[in-house]
């Protein structure tokens, strides 16, 4: 006797754990709000100061840093007589600097150009607005240079300043 009444009652909760139970809501349409966004802040622009065997040359770039200490990216390079290989960059953070491609810059009867790839320092130091780099490979007017090429750049929120005024 004590078998059959335990068997529908078996029987009662197999059924009422197979049925489907409303547990999300009604409207499954409905996203939640996102907070508002946080992007990232602009890339601002640079000035560089080139040095190579006594030889110096100026140009702009595009600098990028996030997080200071985290992530920072010198890309865009530009002004009279600068060609830069495609996707030419130099990127910093807390493991290492990396740069890519090459950039040829010709001034007068002087042509520099310098291996990104064998950067060394780092663009993360930039909180004061500065920033330095030093490269191994480059060419002055065909003819490697000796010592290593140095590169000084500075950058601020409005962009780099074009008189003594501002």
């Amino acid at each position: 006797m004590r078998r059959l009444t335990l068997v529908p009652l078996a029987a009662l909760l197999a059924i009422a754990a197979c049925t489907d139970i409303a547990t999300s809501p009604q409207d499954s349409f409905s996203r939640p709000q996102l907070a508002e966004s946080n992007p990232p802040p602009p890339e601002v622009d640079a000035e560089i100061g080139l040095g190579a065997d006594g030889t110096f040359f100026s140009i702009s770039a595009s600098y990028f840093l996030n997080k200071p200490g985290n992530n920072a990216t010198l890309t865009d390079f530009s002004g009279e007589g600068v060609t830069a290989s495609p996707n030419a960059r130099i990127h910093s953070t807390k493991k290492g600097t990396t740069g890519k491609g090459t950039l040829q810059v010709e001034q007068g009867l002087n042509v520099l150009i310098v291996d990104l790839s064998s950067v060394q320092g780092t663009l993360l130091d930039g909180r004061d607005g500065t920033f330095s780099l030093t490269f191994l490979s480059a060419t002055l007017n065909g003819i490697a240079v000796t010592s290593p090429v140095t590169l000084f750049g500075s950058y601020g929120e409005r962009g780099p300043s074009t008189s003594a005024s501002e």
